[in-house]
């Protein structure tokens, strides 16, 4: 199943110089649309982000089918949670993101969303690092901008 990452949880895991644990936790399922990757590289030539290789993400255009939906979910919410919502809906797919209106419009949707806790818990529980790393990347993310529900990750392990 495709998952469709916007800019929220790019800029994290790029705020702690750690683009590679997004293609561990992601495999060959994480896409970025175009909408996403201008948010990203916009973000890095305002020097807000620092610029992480993503290069390995397949970076594709929204899909005819999911224009539509797109234009609608633009009326209040950004360009990449926008794509990344109706891609999903038109591919079956699902979404990594943090933005909190698009995670409720994702669950009103029944679209499976995941953010950066759900990513850093994954990568803790498949031993890929230790929970005193994943908790030392969560400070730092916070640190960096990160709104976090929560200040550890002791609680979802």
């Amino acid at each position: 199943m495709t998952i469709y990452v916007d800019n929220t949880v790019l800029s994290n895991f790029a705020a702690v110089r750690r683009p590679d644990l997004l293609r561990v936790a992601l495999g060959d399922q994480g896409v970025l649309l175009e909408q996403v990757y201008a948010e990203f590289v916009a973000g890095v030539r305002l020097g807000h982000l620092p610029d992480v290789d993503y290069t390995w993400f397949p970076v594709r255009p929204l899909s005819p089918s999911a224009h539509a939906q797109y234009e609608i979910y633009r009326q209040g919410l950004g360009r990449g949670e926008s794509a990344c919502l109706a891609e999903a809906v038109a591919s079956n797919g699902r979404v990594l993101t943090d933005d909190r209106d698009a995670r409720n419009l994702a669950a009103r949707l029944r679209i499976p969303v995941r953010g950066t806790l759900g990513v850093l818990t994954q990568l803790v529980r498949l031993a890929e690092m230790q929970l005193d790393e994943g908790n030392r990347l969560l400070h730092t993310m916070i640190s960096a901008g990160y709104y976090a529900p929560m200040e550890d990750l002791n609680d979802l392990i």
